[in-house]
């Protein structure tokens, strides 16, 4: 599942970014900007380097040079894949990404740079689901 988005600030339907024809693009994996092309983001990318989500998943070998994305904006919910199980104690912590940034990594610790914020649990705690929004302050 990755990041799902659920809600929008104000109802787009996203765009094509560019990316190099080498990149794997995850469905649902939290993006940055960097040299004109969107990568993936990481365990160190911060709320202000965080951009776009994307909405389809490109192999390496596909030779596609965009994918389909949605741009993150202030208010926009997501159902977010999460490391640990979810904890309704997290609600309110902000939280970083994973390595390979299709996952909120919810330690139970909140963390200054985190990227999103843990809004609630969806689903039960196993279920390793939180609604989420993206830090834009």
């Amino acid at each position: 599942m990755a990041f799902t988005h659920v809600t929008s600030a104000n109802g787009r339907f996203g765009k094509d970014a560019a990316k190099s024809t080498s990149q794997a693009i995850l469905d649902g994996q939290v993006l940055v900007y960097t040299g004109g092309l969107v990568v993936p983001a990481d365990n160190t990318t911060t709320f202000g380097e965080a951009e776009y989500v994307s909405t389809a998943a490109v192999t390496s070998g596909a030779a596609l040079a965009s994918v389909h994305v949605f741009k993150i904006s202030e208010n926009d919910q997501f159902i977010a894949d999460t490391v640990n199980n979810s904890n309704v104690a997290h609600n309110g912590q902000k939280m970083i990404l994973n390595s390979t940034g299709d996952k909120a990594n919810n330690t139970g610790t909140d963390s200054a740079v985190g990227v999103v914020r843990q809004i609630g649990v969806y689903g039960s705690p196993s279920d390793k689901l939180i609604v989420c929004e993206f830090v834009t302050k």
